[in-house]
């Protein structure tokens, strides 16, 4: 049986390309939002919106190897609120732009096959 932290995290990843308020997820495993804002605290050791913005960015990372999307898309289909938001957002979580990731994650692929 998954923990509630897992469960959660598989919503939010499930769910992170559609915009997504705390009340549809404390919805989705019937609990009020404070409930639900305290499990996350104490089981997953984040916030809501942390878990949101970690699912996303990983979604975000997944099409940034596997397409050639360009930001503009991938930060909409991801549910960022604009492209900027997004090209920050990215860079300070996961320490370099997205253009430098899919360069390196596509360095790397290649690498691998040859």
């Amino acid at each position: 049986d998954d923990s509630f932290a897992d469960q959660l995290k598989e919503f939010l990843s499930a769910n992170c390309h559609r915009p997504l308020k705390l009340a549809d997820a404390a919805g989705h495993f019937y609990m009020s939002t404070a409930q639900l804002t305290r499990r996350a605290r104490n089981e997953a050791d984040a916030t809501f919106v942390d878990l949101l913005t970690i699912a996303r960015i990983e979604r975000a990372k997944e099409l940034l190897r596997e397409t050639d999307w360009t930001f503009n898309a991938i930060a909409g289909l991801c549910s960022f609120k604009s492209t900027n938001y997004f090209l920050q957002l990215f860079h300070q979580r996961v320490g370099c732009t997205p253009l430098e990731y899919r360069a390196q994650s596509r360095k790397e692929k290649y690498n691998v096959e040859k």
